[in-house]
């Protein structure tokens, strides 16, 4: 209904993938690819922590930035969201998936926790754990039993009922006056 696009394009900031998934990462071609001096050397260059920190941390303000952003923001998953993918759902005031997609940080395994915090605050301290300590991936259905998604929507990608989800969720949210979306943090 173009109606309801174009309340939506005036009132909130829908995410949706581009692909067959929502976001499956950060781009790890600069350390998973290149010559290297010998076998045991992962990256083509060593590595270096201030660096690293900076590029961290310019990734968290952008995704934070989802999170203070004026207008209401939703994540519309299918497929993955994974790793920095799942940082960016997160991010979103309203996460809302497909009932197959999965969500999960499993780099936490290996590089530990996401820097946006976002699992803790919106799962609380034991799930969080649970989540990050396993790395392991849970699907939509999961997800909104978790406190997760906001919303499932039936498996095929956002086929069927999507157009009824999303005009009753922005009937809902457009239904509060601008102001009082601000003052409630959207």
């Amino acid at each position: 209904d173009q109606d309801v696009l174009a309340v939506v394009e005036r009132q909130a900031v829908v995410l949706d993938g581009a692909g067959r998934a929502f976001c499956a990462g950060y781009d790890l071609q600069d350390f998973g690819s290149g010559r290297r001096e010998h076998p045991g050397q992962q990256e083509a260059a060593p590595w270096e922590p201030t660096a690293d920190y900076a590029a961290m941390k310019g990734y968290t303000e952008d995704f934070m930035s989802l999170w203070r952003s004026n207008k209401p923001t939703i994540a519309k998953v299918r497929g993955h969201a994974v790793a920095g993918g799942s940082d960016i759902a997160l991010c979103c005031d309203l996460v809302v998936m497909a009932e197959d997609a999965k969500i999960g940080y499993p780099p936490a395994r290996v590089w530990g926790v996401p820097t946006p915090a976002m699992w803790v605050y919106r799962l609380g301290a034991e799930k969080a754990k649970r989540m990050l300590l396993t790395g392991d991936l849970v699907t939509g259905r999961e997800a909104a039993a978790m406190g997760i998604a906001t919303a499932v929507v039936d498996h095929r990608p956002f086929h069927g009922d999507r157009a009824a989800f999303e005009a009753a969720l922005m009937a809902q949210i457009t239904a509060v006056q601008p102001d009082i979306i601000c003052l409630a943090g959207f």
